[in-house]
């Protein structure tokens, strides 16, 4: 089994607000997907690819959450070794045992 990549974090997050730190990391992760899945960067074409709508992650990460089906899907379209679902949701805890 792959051990997750730990991709290192932007130096800018430690200057923001705690209470802002989780939804700016997010948006890091989800932007930096993008431009994993594609040359474009595209979150709306990301979206697609892992069945949403196109307009989904680019709402989420507006909102600064994803839900934890979109977290494993993007787990599973990008592959866990460099996009584990834990850096979409990292204080969730997930029973993938079922």
């Amino acid at each position: 089994m792959d051990i997750p990549h730990e991709w290192p974090e932007p130096a800018w997050l430690a200057t923001l607000d705690p209470s802002e730190r989780d939804t700016y990391k997010l948006r890091f992760y989800l932007k930096l997907a993008g431009l994993y899945a594609n040359k474009d960067g595209s979150i709306m074409q990301l979206s697609e690819a892992i069945g949403l709508k196109g307009a989904a992650l680019s709402t989420a990460k507006n909102r600064g959450q994803v839900g934890p089906e979109t977290a494993l899907k993007l787990e599973q379209v990008l592959g866990r070794r460099l996009f584990p679902w834990e850096i979409f949701l990292p204080d969730l805890v997930l029973d993938l045992q079922e």
